[in-house]
């Protein structure tokens, strides 16, 4: 696609499915799109990227049904962070009645107790080929937490699901509630080309350049926010389904945000992990192919990599882009301002900061030979560390 075609089509997005909403004005939603249970909205304006809620934990004790928390995304939110306190606190949170149940679903080469500690990853990859039916995932959830009232699961893949037939006969013997945290587009397509390059797991992604990355942007469905939460609505309700908006000046700290959510003080320990790797190297790891490698030799090369200097920043795209990115989703997210959080001026993401960096986007820039031989070095000197140890 030439340049300037994928420029135009970059930016259209919504544009294209409501062209009457280009000046963004007041979005008005068609009743049928309203689900029965959609009436209780929010009785204030919330200027902190969440709905005015109690913490899921106050409801009564003696209520019949136990509680289900699903965590369920998006990517590149804290949702590692999220996983790894949630999974390395399990007798904390038992202490206050709190299940974080080991997933039983078992997922490729990943079959082992560790990799199926930390999240639900799998169980939601099998409900989406629909490997169980709701019955036997209300068995699992009944048996394995049958000291707890209330469960919660944490995966982001579950923001991926388009068909939630399993969420409907789970309302028989669960109140079940889900929790989004949202990025803006444009800032999380940043964050996810990084992570195909640095982690990859698509064959196709891991070689493209941020330029060629752009024209895969229509698999990620679940960046239509608003879509996104209308689906999971119209079988929990719209009161069951909490919006929270991850950036800097409203929810910056998503770890502490669930523990706040669910009703208990989140550890003191830091929630910064899998972070994105600096931008300058992006282009030598994209040419490296990482995704033909272990697991082991990707993190020799990545800790080779974290000891040399960089730039701090991690934009792969420069802003001209990014405006076109926020723009494709602009009335998705008008609609998810004004539905979810009550916002009157439609607004979900307050920092309309882009960077002003101008990254090369097509792979076309020469290797820094520089960092190339300090890489190479670094991983000499880790090599003869190993063999000395």
């Amino acid at each position: 696609m030439p340049d300037n075609e994928r420029w135009v089509a970059l930016g259209a997005g919504d544009l294209d499915a409501h062209p009457e909403s280009a000046n963004m004005g007041p979005v008005e939603l068609d009743s049928e799109r309203r689900s029965p249970a959609a009436s209780a909205r929010p009785s204030a304006p919330n200027p902190a990227g969440r709905e005015q809620t109690e913490p899921l934990n106050r409801t009564r004790r003696t209520h019949a049904k136990k509680r289900l928390v699903i965590h369920a995304g998006v990517h590149r939110t804290g949702t590692t962070a999220i996983q790894e306190t949630l999974s390395g606190n399990r007798e904390f949170l038992a202490s206050k009645g709190i299940s974080y149940p080991v997933d039983f679903a078992a997922g490729g080469q990943e079959t082992d107790g560790a990799a199926r500690s930390k999240n639900h990853l799998h169980l939601a990859f099998a409900l989406q080929r629909k490997e169980f039916d709701a019955e036997r995932v209300r068995d699992w959830l009944t048996s394995a937490t049958s000291d707890s009232w209330k469960i919660i699961l944490s995966a982001a893949e579950f923001s991926l699901l388009e068909d939630l037939y399993f969420l409907e006969p789970l309302l028989d013997a669960f109140d079940i509630e889900a929790v989004f945290y949202l990025r803006r587009q444009d800032d999380w397509i940043n964050s996810w080309y990084n992570q195909h390059i640095k982690w990859p797991f698509d064959e196709t992604l891991a070689a493209t350049t941020p330029l060629q990355f752009l024209d895969y942007i229509d698999r990620f469905h679940w960046l239509r926010y608003f879509d996104t939460l209308e689906r999971w609505e119209r079988v929990l309700g719209r009161q069951n389904v909490h919006v929270r908006v991850f950036e800097k000046e409203q929810v910056a700290d998503a770890v502490a945000d669930l523990f706040e959510i669910c009703g208990v003080p989140p550890p003191p320990a830091p929630h910064r992990t899998n972070e994105s790797a600096p931008a300058s190297q992006l282009e030598l790891l994209r040419r490296l192919r990482l995704i033909r490698h272990s697991d082991d030799a990707r993190m020799v090369v990545l800790d080779a990599l974290g000891r040399l200097a960089a730039p701090p920043s991690t934009n792969a795209y420069p802003a001209t882009i990014r405006r076109l990115i926020y723009q494709r989703y602009s009335i998705q997210n008008e609609k998810v301002a004004r539905v979810y959080l009550n916002r009157s001026d439609g607004v979900l993401f307050r920092d309309t900061n882009f960077p002003d960096d101008t990254p090369c986007i097509d792979g076309s820039a020469a290797l820094d030979e520089t960092m190339l031989l300090a890489l190479i070095e670094n991983l000499i000197d880790i090599a003869v560390s190993s063999r000395a140890g």
